[in-house]
């Protein structure tokens, strides 16, 4: 190696340094992530809170999944989620996996308030069912329409899979813990299960209101499902959604939380189809 050579290394070598922190200035500083996941039911309202949260703040980065609350449960305790989406408590056993894993009891958080519908065909001229009668169609204990002064024709059923804070929700709650009829086809998501009633004269389905729209809406106990007798209870399968986390939010995970419970917030809460839980 030349004098000359020896030389030129060095100051390529700086050159090339100066080029990269050049480049890494341009790229600007890194974002902050927060990865959210769980609720089918909140997926449509979290996106939305997501999309407008980054406008908002250029420098974060929220990711959002469903896949169920027991799903966002489980990421959560693993830590693959800053936040859990839940449209129902969670189990002692989901507890117990947090606190066995940072030994928490973690955090919840109410963000808005919602009912589960019960999804007919348009062609469907039932308009009430009695929550027995829920019961009974989905432990398939009814199953033909004829016992509704409609065709004698089999009830098809679509619900949820077993990760579903809905499908649980609906479990303990109407069916008293009984079990799904096995006749039930369980669909990935709630938007699936709409398509299927939409397409099947004789379906029916459940799913969180948010996804009711070109499907008939039944009453339960002759009371309609609207905002009013959601908030007042009215309405016999009215529910609140969560946001869970592990430790006391700090940082940007707490921002992040207390904005959903801002007027601003909150009001996206209500043009997503959702209730919110503070006035405004």
């Amino acid at each position: 190696m030349t004098l000359l050579q020896s030389k030129i290394r060095p100051i390529l070598l700086i050159t090339l340094l100066l080029f990269l922190a050049g480049c890494a200035s341009q790229l600007g500083p890194s974002k902050a992530i927060i990865r959210i996941k769980g609720s089918d039911t909140l997926l449509p309202l979290a996106k939305r809170w997501a999309a407008t949260y980054m406008q908002q703040n250029p420098n974060i980065s929220v990711y959002v999944d469903g896949g169920g609350t027991a799903t966002g449960a489980q990421a959560l305790a693993v830590g693959a989620a800053e936040i859990c989406t839940a449209s129902r408590p969670l189990r002692p056993e989901e507890v117990k996996n947090i606190v066995e894993n940072h030994g928490t009891l973690g955090y919840s958080f109410l963000v808005a308030k919602e009912a589960i519908a019960i999804f007919l065909n348009q062609e469907n001229p039932v308009e009430t069912f009695t929550l027995e009668e829920i019961k009974q169609i989905f432990t398939g204990e009814m199953d033909n329409w004829n016992k509704f002064a409609w065709q004698d024709t089999a009830i098809y059923l679509y619900g949820r899979s077993p990760n579903s804070g809905t499908r649980y929700y609906l479990r303990e709650h109407v069916l008293h813990g009984e079990s799904y009829s096995v006749d039930m086809q369980v669909l990935a998501g709630t938007s699936a299960i709409v398509r299927a009633v939409q397409d099947n004269p004789f379906a029916i389905g459940y799913g969180g209101l948010a996804y009711g729209k070109g499907v008939k809406l039944a009453r339960v106990e002759n009371i309609e499902i609207t905002a009013e007798n959601i908030r007042n209870d009215s309405y016999p399968i009215t529910r609140y959604l969560y946001l869970y986390t592990v430790n006391k939010p700090r940082g940007q995970v707490k921002k992040f939380i207390d904005w959903t419970m801002t007027d601003a917030g909150q009001k996206i809460v209500q043009e997503a189809g959702y209730l919110p839980v503070i006035k405004f």
